[in-house]
């Protein structure tokens, strides 16, 4: 099946199937989306996603101010969003933001809300909107590599509940369900990867530990999950033994990049 008729397919499943809402990227999935409702005799609930032009510093990766496949460039969303409405088979209920993740730094977080808010604030008042929801992609971090330190939740909501408190007071949203996206925040620590070494090996200078799983069951760890330099991830050792020295770990497929630490102190 081609990519464009697989495109096609899904959404005709997801809409034929009575999917609650429908999250839009694009004016050309908009349009797709209204001929296939069309066809099968229902209006579809859409949250359409904006892709704003700028985030604050402080994010591990940004998708704001540059080309990307999230959501409707804010330069053209008010005319989208004006198509959109018109498009007799769907109805919008409700816009979406995530334009940064894996931060750890709560003012540049609460800094990101604020830029959404005015987004919103904007586009609902441009074409009157009153949504049934407001998605907040919330960017929240987690500490992946020895020394990060873990988001202070209370900081974040004392600095952000002040501008979201405002934004439920004006009537227009005074109904409007404000969701944060936590995908990473509630399910990266949520669970272990588990190796065990099945050989060491000096090799010119340096020890190295071989093990039964790597970047095969973790890529992140082997630094080929979008980081530009590679950096160790909190390892914890299970068992014991006797003495300290420092390892380098690998995996054990062949290739030179399933390493999943180096420099590790281990017995």
């Amino acid at each position: 099946r081609s990519s464009a008729a697989s495109d096609v397919y899904k959404r005709q499943t997801v809409i034929q199937a009575g999917l609650g809402e429908l999250v839009v990227e694009s004016l050309r999935e908009a349009r797709l989306a209204d001929r296939i409702a069309a066809e099968a005799g229902r209006r579809q609930d859409v949250v359409i996603r904006i892709a704003p032009d700028r985030v604050p510093k402080g994010f591990g990766d940004q998708m704001a101010g540059r080309p990307s496949p999230f959501g409707i460039d804010i330069e053209e969303a008010e005319a989208a969003l004006a198509e959109i409405i018109a498009l007799p088979n769907l109805r919008v209920a409700g816009l979406h933001i995530y334009s940064g993740t894996q931060c750890l730094k709560p003012a540049a977080i609460v800094e990101n809300w604020g830029i959404f808010i005015g987004i919103f604030r904007d586009l609902c008042a441009a074409h009157d909107l009153r949504p049934d929801r407001l998605i907040f992609g919330s960017g929240l971090g987690i500490p992946y590599h020895p020394g990060d330190q873990a988001l202070n939740l209370d900081e974040v909501a004392a600095a952000a509940a002040p501008e979201l408190d405002a934004l439920k007071a004006e009537p227009r949203f005074s109904d409007t369900e404000l969701v944060l996206e936590l995908g990473r925040y509630l399910v990266g620590p949520a669970g272990y990867f588990v190796t065990r070494v099945t050989s060491t090996k000096d090799s010119r200078g340096a020890r190295i530990a071989i093990c039964d799983g790597g970047m095969n069951g973790h890529l992140a760890a082997s630094g080929h999950f979008g980081m530009v330099l590679r950096r160790n991830y909190v390892i914890h050792r299970v068992g014991g033994g006797e003495g300290e020295e420092k390892i380098d770990i690998s995996g054990p497929l062949c290739t030179s990049i399933d390493k999943l630490g180096t420099n590790v102190v281990l017995p």
